[in-house]
């Protein structure tokens, strides 16, 4: 038997705390509901004696040799920073102990004893010395400033309220794993394609601002005539270097009064809401962003938390305040009676035929089951629009660079058979 200390709600709504002893999780949630109360947050209590000797034996076994398998991060100065690439490693470690039987607080504090890399110990630390504070592993997490973004601590926060947190931390495993996938297809699409633009755009400026004056005095002296090609370089030329600062100043001008309005509740509304009007970017966003919300909603069903506060929870993981707003008068909605299928058809948040499935598992008793299947659809979809965008990005860098070296040769070209024909005719 264990003890965990509990925060839940009564059927007057109202927050209470307390102890319960239990097998493990699943049993004092079970026994909480029995007892008509909704649990918030469900916490094992620590004890002076962390765990048996064998199982401290098994547990700093995994955690000493799963980093082994990874490349170490280096030292950071002037104490722990998070990163993605830190926040998945720090993940993965503590599944490794916590899904074979640690309690989280014991998870945490084999990793800040007995981790080699000097970073992710030091996270380690920092977590351990907030937890021993008595705070929520949600918010011990996110002292440590870069490791977790906004949503994912909502993530944690969703696991310590179900009691479920191996499968929170797989869930945030599988995201911060698809997220990196993701952008380092996006980077190597993308890496050919501005580097034949980089090396073409250093070529027109050599042409344009040692090669081109020669030949356009070599020209005039002769009485000649530059071409339309060459006409067209020289006005771009002089264009980058007379508007070219102005045009700097004005987008960094324009980027800190819209950093400043976001900072508005009402400006981020409203430069989210323009966002997702955006071609194919807007789409992209609106596709990850129902993809983590449907896979989370699947995960907290499945770990036995109520319908109200897998809403709740749900919502505050959504970034984009225009999809949350959205979000929020749908689960208004349901909480009303009506229900999910119905919800999302009237606030627009899933697709015609996400709809579809999910009003199939309403009426199957099985949601659960439908969500999970909605999550695959919208990683398939979300893996298409990254292709199409990849796809249309460097298309277009690799058309800007053949017209850049079209005008290059065009203009090279033809101001030296003008040379030549200036030539002969004296």
């Amino acid at each position: 038997m264990a003890e965990f200390t509990y925060t839940a709600r009564n059927a007057e709504g109202r927050s209470e705390k307390g102890t319960i002893d239990a097998r493990d999780k699943r049993a004092a949630i079970a026994m909480l509901q029995a007892k008509g109360l909704v649990p918030i947050q469900l916490l094992p209590k620590f004890s002076g004696s962390l765990v048996s000797a064998p199982a401290l034996k098994q547990a700093s076994e995994a955690a000493v040799s799963a980093p082994a398998r990874e490349k170490p991060t280096p030292v950071s100065q002037g104490g722990p920073k998070g990163n993605a690439k830190l926040g998945l490693l720090f993940a993965k470690r503590l599944l490794d102990l916590h899904s074979g039987g640690l309690s989280m607080g014991d998870s945490v504090y084999l990793l800040h004893q007995r981790l080699n890399d000097p970073k992710l110990r030091a996270v380690a630390s920092e977590v351990w010395s907030h937890l021993r504070e008595g705070k929520p592993f949600a918010r011990a997490v996110e002292q440590v400033k870069g490791l977790y973004s906004r949503s994912m601590i909502c993530l944690f926060e969703a696991g310590e309220a179900s009691g479920d947190m191996v499968s929170i931390l797989k869930n945030s495993i599988e995201y911060m794993e698809e997220r990196q996938r993701i952008r380092r297809h996006v980077a190597a699409s993308m890496a050919y394609p501005f580097f034949v633009i980089g090396v073409v755009f250093v070529l027109l400026l050599m042409f344009l601002f040692f090669m081109m004056p020669r030949i356009q005095t070599m020209i005039d002296s002769m009485g000649g005539r530059m071409n339309f090609f060459t006409q067209a370089l020289v006005w771009l030329a002089e264009s980058m270097v007379k508007a070219g600062p102005f045009v700097v100043i004005g987008v960094v001008v324009a980027s800190v009064l819209v950093a400043q309005w976001r900072r508005v509740e009402k400006g981020r509304l409203i430069t989210d809401r323009w966002f997702l009007r955006i071609p194919l970017l807007g789409r992209i966003s609106w596709l990850s962003t129902m993809y983590q919300t449907s896979n989370l909603m699947h995960t907290l069903l499945g770990s036995g938390i109520n319908t109200t506060e897998m809403l709740k929870l749900t919502e505050r993981t959504i970034s984009n305040l225009s999809i949350r707003q959205r979000f929020s008068d749908a689960r208004t909605k349901i909480n009303e009676g009506m229900s999910f299928s119905n919800a999302f058809r009237l606030y627009q948040l899933y697709p015609d035929d996400a709809i579809d499935i999910l009003s199939v598992g309403e009426n199957t008793g099985n949601l659960a089951r439908g969500l999970q299947e909605i999550t695959s659809s919208m990683r398939a979809a979300l893996s298409e629009r990254i292709r199409l965008l990849t796809v249309s990005i460097s298309a277009a860098a690799m058309g800007t660079a053949f017209i850049l070296v079209l005008f290059v040769a065009l203009g090279m070209i033809l101001s030296v058979y003008e040379v030549t024909h200036s030539i002969g005719r004296h």
